[in-house]
This record gives C-alpha cells, structure tokens and sequence, in this order.
C-alpha cells in the first residue's frame, strides 16, 4: 500500500492513491478482523468484531468523499494540474498487478475457504465454530467483510486498467481528465461496496443488539440470522 501511494504520486494518479486508501482501510479491517479472532475473552469477541467493521466503513467512506471531489475537480478541468500528465505505465503495473493478487486470493478463497457439502450448516472451517458468529451473508462476518473488500479491489483494478489503455493509446483525452474520471468509477465502486458492507453490518449489530447468541437463545439468534 506505501508503495503504490509513492507510485500514485509520481504518476500523478488521484485514481491510484483512491485505490491505495481504500486497500489500507483494508489492510486495517483485516487487522481488526484478525484481532477479533484471537480475542481470548468470548463474551467480548462479537463486540470487537462489529466495532472494528464499523471503524473501517466510517474511514472508508470518509476517505472516499475526499477523493470523490477531488476526482470531480480533474474531470471538469481541461489542462493536466502544473503541466504534469499521469504516467500511464505505471497505472498500467499497478492494475496488473493488483488483478493479478485479487485472482489468487479468490481462487485460494474458493480452494480452502468457501463452504462445501458436508460442512455443518454449510459453513467453512474458516468461517470459524459459530455460524451463530454471522449468517448475514451465509459465511461467517469476518470472511463475508474479506471477500467484499476483495471483490471490490477487483473491480477498482480494473477499472484503472482501463484508464491507463486510454492514457497510452487516446491522446486525445487529457490525461488528467482520463484520471479524474477513473477516480470518480473507482470512488463510485468503493461507495457501492461500502454500502453493501454497512447494511450488512447494520444487521449484523441490530442482530447481536437483539438477540446476543448464547446456550439460551441460540436457536434464536440463527432464526434472526437466516432472515
């Protein structure tokens, strides 16, 4: 992520630095998720888990709006800022390369992750014990959070991949113009994917808030999952 926001600045690419905002509000999900997970306190567990997603979308969606007026800006604006055009190739290289890392995580996700006939209600060993633990999206929270995020950055690459095709071979579009477009698709797709993921958490808080999973109600709290 530090690397391609240096990138992002020698290229003079909005649309990358967006998409590197976006992976390091990832990575710090990922982390928060992680530390959710190796909570040793159970009773706490579900109460981090929802209160690290929650941080996550709010700097998401934060960032997000920055970068939207920004992008705006660049896109109504006919000449490049200070003369500098944006360096296609490296768009181009960091597009590639972030396709590239999203394929395998999807395909290693759907190797050993994703669940398979003869798991118990249809939940993968990685989702963890509880399907009580989050059943909004069929899998447990944490992965279901994971693989937004995932699906997200795939379409965010792709979208700069685009970008730097016009941005090496349509010199009629102003370079600065081509990245302020791209960032507006790119800040389009993250607030798409934030707010799946905020309605999603939304329901799983309301859940929790509810109908807190234990020996007593847990048929309970499934039913309310399952909904």
């Amino acid at each position: 992520t530090v690397t391609q926001w240096i990138f992002a600045e020698i290229a003079n690419s909005d649309a990358l630095k967006a998409d590197c905002v976006s992976m390091g509000v990832d990575v710090l999900a990922f982390l928060g998720n992680l530390f959710a997970e190796c909570n040793p306190f159970p009773d706490s567990k579900r109460r981090v888990e929802l209160t690290m997603s929650g941080i996550s979308h709010v700097l998401l969606v934060g960032f997000t709006i920055q970068f939207i007026i920004e992008g705006y800006g660049d896109a109504t604006e006919a000449d490049d800022d200070n003369g500098e055009g944006v360096n296609g190739y490296i768009v181009l290289g960091f597009a590639l390369g972030g396709l590239t890392f999203d394929m395998i995580t999807l395909l290693t996700y759907n190797s050993f992750g994703a669940p398979h006939d003869g798991d118990d209600d249809g939940v993968s060993a990685l989702g963890g014990e509880g399907a009580e633990d989050a059943l909004t999206c069929g899998i447990n929270t944490n992965m279901c959070a994971a693989l937004l995020h995932v699906v997200s950055d795939l379409a965010r690459s792709t979208t700069t991949l685009v970008e730097s095709i016009i941005l090496l071979n349509v010199p009629s579009i102003a370079p600065t113009v081509a990245d302020g477009v791209s960032t507006l698709v790119v800040c389009s797709i993250i607030v798409i994917g934030a707010t799946g993921a905020l309605l999603t958490w939304l329901r799983e808080v309301y859940i929790f808030m509810v109908s807190k999973p234990d020996s007593a109600n847990q048929g309970d709290y499934r039913q309310l999952a399952h909904a």
